[in-house]
């Protein structure tokens, strides 16, 4: 009996978490930096995309910061077209090449995201 209780229990989580994992990540907004080392432009966009960082850490953002030396990252740079890098993009559609990104800009953008991502949620749990 105890096996089977333990295979159930495993099941359980096993299906929990691949149904609540996604509906978290459905709610994030994604940020991808493609960057290189020893590029003179990521050295001055590398501390913008730091204090965005910082100031967002407590919302559903996910930065994640992209090498482009290496294939994997470069194959995900390449994807979006771009020509140089830094390069930027948010929620895998709106594309920043490097002469658009300013923290200003940055800022905007994510916050249009998060008020749209609000009002999803807001429409979503709202009662009929």
């Amino acid at each position: 009996m105890n096996k089977i209780s333990y295979t159930i229990s495993v099941l359980v989580v096993v299906c929990l978490y691949l149904i609540l994992i996604p509906m978290a990540c459905a709610n994030s907004i994604t940020v991808q930096y493609f960057h290189q080392k020893g590029c003179h432009d990521c050295e001055i966009t590398d501390p913008i995309v730091d204090r965005i960082e910082t100031q967002y850490k407590n919302n559903t953002i996910i930065i994640s910061k992209i090498e482009t030396s290496t294939v994997d990252g470069f194959n995900q740079w390449n994807k979006y077209g771009f020509l140089e890098v830094p390069a930027i993009v948010v929620n895998n559609e709106t594309k920043l090449p490097k002469e658009e990104i300013t923290e200003e800009k940055l800022k905007t953008l994510i916050d249009e995201y998060l008020v749209e991502e609000e009002n999803i949620t807001e429409y979503t749990t709202e009662e009929v």
